[in-house]
């Protein structure tokens, strides 16, 4: 039970917290194209920095991470 409620291995996720301030309907468009791998990283990172600006977007890294589920994301 302990290991159960312990907290996920891996970096805090930089893409998770991008789609918790993004509108439920912007999330959902973000969250197709994260699924879609036809999108390749660095097109879907340069797609989300030219809508929200270089600081607001998750780096290239962590999107990588994301997909390949290397962060704390629930799965």
């Amino acid at each position: 039970e302990a290991k159960s409620l312990g907290r996920r291995p891996g970096p805090k996720c930089q893409v998770k917290e991008f789609l918790d301030r993004l509108t439920a309907e912007d999330a959902a468009q973000v969250k197709t194209a994260l699924n879609d791998r036809t999108i390749t990283n660095p097109g879907l990172h340069r797609a989300i920095e030219s809508r929200v600006g270089t600081d607001a977007a998750p780096t290239l890294f962590t999107i990588g991470n994301h997909r390949r589920g290397n962060c704390r994301c629930e799965k």
